[in-house]
């Protein structure tokens, strides 16, 4: 094990990446790695910190848009599902599926289960 704030150069990291490829742990070792596991525990804020490092345009999932326009108007207009008037993980819904459309006759307000359901049809 190395010294904390120690950096391993690209290479030798491309190298440690190369030699763990194609491993798979043994049935001890993945318990004794799934109990030490069970002994971290993470703050609320550090939940709160990695989650606010993935939302909006930071996520994988980003496609572009204005994330800070849904938010606001979802904030200052809509205060519940329109299908279940549900008021839990409301999600903005495009009619047209299309991301960057944000004209408000376009934009619907559903609670993220209302929202998977539509999407399903």
């Amino acid at each position: 094990m190395c010294k904390k704030g120690f950096k391993f150069s690209k290479e030798a990291r491309k190298r440690m990446s190369e030699g763990h490829k194609g491993y798979k742990a043994g049935k001890e070792t993945r318990k004794k790695m799934s109990e030490s596991q069970k002994k971290h525990k993470v703050t609320k804020q550090t939940r709160n910190k990695i989650s606010e490092s993935q939302k909006g345009s930071k996520s994988i999932h980003w496609k572009g848009g204005d994330d800070k326009y849904w938010r606001n108007k979802l904030k200052e207009t809509f205060k519940d599902c329109v299908l279940c008037k549900g008021k839990r993980k409301l999600e903005m819904h495009h009619k047209d599926k299309n991301r960057s459309n944000n004209e408000r006759n376009n934009l619907i307000i559903l609670c993220e289960t209302c929202h998977r359901v539509w999407h399903k049809k």
